[in-house]
């Protein structure tokens, strides 16, 4: 049976870095919502989805992606399993949910501030203090538009202990139960 994984949880947490590793280990495609995003904010003509969000509102640019997402996580999952991350519109997800209930495993990817902050300060190369207000900023963005949705209807959570490899053993164990 083709699979919809879904990685869900808060900004930096590694949920794409473990999309990208499981698609690779399991021979499946990997869609980042979040890489769709950045995209559409970019033809728009804005250099970060932080200034996307002040312009057009977080609900309406989730708006302009959101069946653009589906047709593309459909279109995937037509062909095989599939790896998504970052999916927090409760929109999108309830529309999956409905759609695709008995592909569906949803994994919380949860990491400590700490990591979470070491993530942030490496991919941004800022400083401590940019980093955990961005945290902030992030996360209360994901948490308007419905994270909490996809993390609450999680089949598991895995702990980023800042190993990647041990996180990504983790996810391929459960999968395999799945089978």
């Amino acid at each position: 049976m083709n699979r919809l994984i879904l990685l869900v949880g808060s900004s930096a947490s590694g949920k794409t870095s473990l999309a990208k590793e499981l698609a690779a280990t399991i021979n499946c495609n990997a869609i980042s919502l979040s890489e769709i995003l950045r995209k559409q904010a970019a033809k728009k003509g804005f250099s970060s989805l932080h200034d996307f969000f002040a312009a057009v509102g977080v609900e309406n640019a989730f708006a302009e992606i959101r069946v653009t997402c589906f047709n593309l996580i459909k279109l995937n999952l037509d062909k095989g399993t599939v790896v998504v991350d970052g999916v927090y519109d409760s929109k999108l997800f309830n529309s999956l949910k409905k759609s695709f209930e008995k592909e569906l495993f949803v994994i919380n990817v949860a990491a400590s501030r700490h990591i979470r902050k070491r993530r942030m300060i490496l991919r941004k190369k800022i400083g401590e203090k940019q980093a955990v207000l961005r945290l902030r900023k992030s996360d209360a963005i994901k948490k308007t538009i419905g994270l909490f949705e996809s993390i609450k209807y999680r089949d598991f959570t895995v702990r980023n202990s800042g190993n990647l490899n041990k996180s990504l053993e983790l996810i391929k164990q459960r999968i395999a139960k799945l089978k």
